[in-house]
């Protein structure tokens, strides 16, 4: 039986949001159910529901827009500057995600810039000694630019915390919550997408954070993430 899902866009240029939307139609048989949270434009797309959200941009609170408005579906958070690449891919994902039990957040590897080299494509040499399709990660956290959520795994950990106002360590803080509430974060190989022009370099602007690359640059959540965690503050 297929899996119910909705995939949830933050975007801030529309251009962005139409070059995804447009690969995720050319590579499924039936367009996936998108909901795409517009940050400082309000764009009808074809194929996808939108909101418009103003003020500056949350990730988290973004994201959590479309997990409350959909709260019947497995959520997949997908950047807007990724591209779908493989056919049926997010039906394929949503698969992945129920071939273990207690997987509740899975991510494909990521042609282009991620932080966890785990979720490199290619696949770093770590995978040659690996014999299954995916991996549950037990001191790494593993990045957002594509993730999928099981909606029971939701409904045990709750939204993203909209405290993370800033850049980065929100996707940290939400992986140690679900491995709290005795769920696995996991990578599986078998899947990639391309984020931005792809490669393994980080190259901001052309390969991650498209979107954002011409904007002011985000406050780090550093302090905010270390206030809650305060065992990963140096000494």
């Amino acid at each position: 039986m297929p899996h119910k899902y909705c995939i949830v866009i933050p975007n801030r240029y529309p251009e962005f949001a139409y070059r995804l939307l447009s690969s995720i139609k050319q590579h499924h048989k039936q367009t996936p159910q998108i909901f795409v949270v517009c940050d400082r434009h309000k764009t009808q797309f074809p194929d996808a529901m939108s909101a418009y959200v103003p003020g500056p941009f949350i990730f988290a609170r973004n994201c959590n827009l479309g997990i409350k408005m959909f709260s019947e579906c497995d959520i997949v958070l997908c950047n807007d500057d990724m591209e779908c690449t493989e056919d049926d891919f997010f039906d394929k994902l949503a698969e992945e995600a129920y071939r273990y039990k207690k997987c509740g957040l899975l991510s494909p590897l990521i042609d282009g810039g991620v932080g966890n080299e785990l979720q490199q494509y290619p696949p770093v040499r770590v995978w040659e000694q690996i014999k299954r399709p995916q991996i549950a990660l037990g001191d790494r956290t593993i990045c957002f630019p594509c993730v999928y959520l099981r909606r029971e795994m939701i409904d045990a950990v709750g939204l993203l915390d909209e405290s993370f106002t800033g850049y980065g360590f929100d996707d940290d803080d939400y992986c140690y919550r679900v491995r709290n509430a005795n769920w696995q974060t996991n990578i599986t190989r078998v899947l990639s997408i391309k984020h931005g022009s792809g490669g393994a370099k980080l190259d901001r602007g052309k390969n991650w954070s498209c979107s954002f690359a011409g904007e002011e640059k985000l406050p780090s959540n550093m302090e905010i993430f270390l206030a809650k965690y305060p065992q990963f503050r140096s000494k």
